[in-house]
């Protein structure tokens, strides 16, 4: 059956979703001042996709290419735009907060709401919208995702993400890959650090830097991120005070500590050979929350296949093994309930394992059994 242009016109309006979260926050910041008892109720929208992710709400397999025409392509320019509003209206309400007694309780409700709200805007619209601008070939929407990351204090992550990870995914070189028993909290320990130097040395082997003192220096872009991210930590504490600057520091980092939590589960447990990546080697899920939410991340094993091809044209690849929820719901798993996952995530390896078992197998894991990698 032919489907008509205008039905196909609203083909990908469930992506506008993504303008949720940052409209919530927006909404949060324009209401303030709020009491501490109020806080609860602004952190309804972090709860609700993870209550779908649990309750297996998915998403068609089919590719919604039909809807390039809708302005899905500026659609990361407003999650950018949202979110730089944001961040700066957050810094001009922590202004008015204080620690004397009458304000330390609402201040402290406030700091809860930036960490799990703002915290969740920052990977959102913030990390997660830099990570698809930054693929893209326009040199504008490159540095607009440059500058996001600079907002969310982590920047190396375009030079590391683009040079190295798509390069040495799987492999044990790659930082960026979580190895089969690795917790999170010992990847994010593991990963975070070497994820910077692996930039640092990419950048320099672009410049052949071989002397401590050279003009190069000034085109290195890791270095020029650093310079900016203190930059801005400096101008924000200078000009809106210590708590503009804490807030500023909590959203920074668990918007960081949200990227690492889902580039964990990612890559989980597997490993290749040298060549080219293929769609075995990265997880995916149908998660609906997950594809829409986060501008189609659910299907990274395609994305890993074609890095530059636009989040609304990713399919699903029926050789990645499948993640046992989405993105928003493992989150709070691999943090909390880590063994739970783990437990999971091998059994789904198993089952792939077994269903090409008279192919030769592709997906290779890091330690033969989850028992064994738990006693490690």
């Amino acid at each position: 059956m032919r489907v008509s242009p205008s039905r196909k016109k609203f083909v990908g309006w469930p992506y506008y979703t993504a303008l949720l979260l940052p409209l919530w926050c927006l909404g949060f910041l324009l209401s303030a001042p709020h009491a501490a008892e109020e806080a609860w109720f602004w952190l309804l929208p972090v709860a609700a996709p993870v209550v779908a992710d649990y309750l297996g709400v998915g998403v068609s397999q089919k590719a919604d290419s039909s809807c390039g025409g809708m302005g899905l392509d500026a659609l990361p320019l407003f999650l950018a735009g949202l979110f730089v509003v944001d961040t700066g209206l957050l810094l001009a309400e922590s202004r008015h907060w204080g620690w004397t007694s009458s304000q330390a309780v609402d201040t402290l409700a406030m700091l809860v709401v930036v960490k799990f709200l703002f915290g969740s805007n920052a990977a959102i619209a913030g990390l997660l919208t830099a990570h698809e601008l930054i693929h893209r070939r326009s040199p504008f929407l490159r540095a607009t995702g440059r500058i996001l990351l600079i907002v969310c204090c982590y920047e190396h992550f375009a030079t590391e993400h683009l040079r190295g990870h798509h390069r040495r995914v799987g492999w044990k070189e790659d930082p960026a890959t979580a190895r089969f028993g690795e917790t999170y909290s010992r990847f994010w320990w593991r990963s975070v650090g070497a994820q910077f130097l692996s930039a640092w040395r990419l950048e320099s082997r672009r410049l052949r830097m071989t002397k401590r003192w050279d003009r190069r220096w000034l085109s290195h872009r890791v270095l020029q991120g650093v310079a900016a991210e203190l930059g801005l930590l400096a101008a924000i504490g200078w000009g809106f005070g210590s708590l503009a600057l804490l807030a500023f520091c909590v959203q920074a980092l668990m918007g960081i500590r949200n990227l690492e939590a889902i580039n964990y589960v990612q890559h989980w447990g597997l490993q290749r050979a040298r060549g080219k990546p293929g769609p075995q080697h990265a997880w995916y899920t149908d998660s609906w929350c997950s594809h829409y939410l986060i501008l189609g991340l659910a299907r990274h094993s395609h994305h890993h296949r074609r890095p530059g091809l636009p989040y609304y044209r990713l399919q699903v690849q029926s050789e990645a093994p499948r993640l046992p929820y989405g993105y928003f719901a493992l989150m709070f798993m691999v943090a909390y309930r880590n063994r739970a996952f783990q437990k999971a995530a091998s059994a789904e390896l198993n089952r792939v394992k077994r269903q090409n078992l008279e192919k030769p197998c592709r997906i290779r894991v890091c330690r033969p059994t989850y028992k064994r990698a738990l006693k490690r």
